[in-house]
């Protein structure tokens, strides 16, 4: 914790939780390691599981915690180079923010959507963030699952209703417009199997550390490796937004932006 001048205390981060990464690119992103993508495209998703967290908001600074994020992007070549055009579709849910759902899903679409301050890193590689929608997000992880070692995440957009004040005020939609489900990775697994199931199987999850993506996602220690056994995106405001594969890349890791920018009350 840090103190202000007025005396009001702030959180040691911005953003602290746990993230998700999966993309098209087979067994591992290219992108952890800066190199060109497979087939120099790459179509993926972030998703941000928020556990603490404070955000500016137009009263001061918005409680953020319980939200989850989700960024749908799409790059041609190495995705931190100049000449790749790099797109992103944005999705926010604040069901689970205990109070002022509203006010975080503003502060929320302002600081991934337009990247600055604590996130100033991340701009880099999404690119032009073509929209900014609601969306009901479930992201299921490693102690989350009845399973080890297995992930799951569930996108599905919100269509705002006539009459509503404020984008919160919205209806599900019955397609996902992202959905994957995979398990960790592992090199050592007892029976000599190759299908990418690891702590269930009894072996060691593969795990990585100080990539090339550990500053754009905050990072924190070393991140997962895992395998999409299903990864489908039905996003057509995306170029290139269908996809429905299997036996895709996806990583696993906690995040903590700093405070670098988040203002006080007074």
């Amino acid at each position: 914790m840090s103190t202000t001048g007025s005396g009001t205390r702030l959180p040691a981060h911005a953003l602290a939780g746990w993230f998700v990464e999966t993309c098209d690119c087979e067994t591992l992103c290219p992108c952890w390691v800066d190199e060109d993508p497979d087939d120099d495209h790459c179509t993926g998703l972030f998703a941000w599981v928020v556990e603490d967290g404070r955000l500016p908001g137009d009263g001061g600074p918005v409680d953020v915690a319980g939200a989850r994020v989700v960024s749908i992007s799409t790059h041609d070549g190495r995705r931190r180079g100049p000449d790749g055009g790099r797109y992103s579709v944005l999705f926010v849910d604040v069901d689970d923010v205990p109070a002022h759902g509203a006010e975080a899903y503003d502060a929320l679409a302002r600081a991934f959507g337009a990247p600055e301050g604590p996130l100033a890193d991340l701009a880099e590689v999404m690119g032009a963030v073509l929209s900014v929608s609601p969306a009901a997000i479930r992201v299921e992880s490693g102690e989350g699952r009845d399973e080890a070692g297995g992930w799951r995440i569930r996108v599905h957009e919100k269509q705002q209703v006539d009459g509503a004040r404020h984008p919160t005020e919205a209806t599900t939609s019955d397609i996902p417009a992202f959905e994957a489900d995979g398990a960790d990775l592992a090199f050592d697994r007892p029976d000599g199997a190759g299908d990418g199931v690891a702590a269930a199987a009894g072996g060691e999850p593969l795990t990585l550390n100080r990539t090339a993506l550990h500053r754009e996602l905050a990072a924190v220690g070393s991140v997962t490796a895992m395998t999409a056994t299903r990864f489908r995106l039905n996003l057509p405001v995306l170029p290139g937004g269908y996809a429905d594969a299997t036996r895709r890349s996806a990583m696993r890791g906690r995040f903590a932006y700093p405070t670098a920018s988040v203002p006080s009350d007074g």
